[in-house]
């Protein structure tokens, strides 16, 4: 059996781009962003998997993807990218 890819979602907002992965079926198993009323809307939409958090003082190892396993790694802010790789191992990427 194939196991559904797993994505993580940097700057999550709303989660717009959570919705277009799950529907071209991905497991969204994380998602962050510091933005209350969007991490509010995120949950109601998406479930508890986001969190609220600047995501360079986040600990990937206690608050990090509930999957050992990521496929792919989105963010709506590309720049910050490079500050969060310095947090993730990123052989946990297929």
């Amino acid at each position: 059996m194939k196991t559904q890819p797993s994505a993580i979602d940097l700057f999550c907002g709303a989660g717009g781009l959570s919705e277009g992965l799950q529907r071209a079926g991905f497991e969204v198993c994380w998602a962050v962003d510091q933005d209350a009323v969007a991490v509010e809307t995120y949950r109601e939409n998406h479930g508890s998997h986001v969190i609220e958090a600047n995501i360079c003082e986040t600990n990937t190892e206690e608050d990090g993807p509930i999957s050992n396993r990521v496929s792919l790694i989105l963010s709506q802010a590309v720049h910050h990218v490079l500050r969060f790789r310095k947090l993730v191992d990123l052989s946990l990427i297929r």
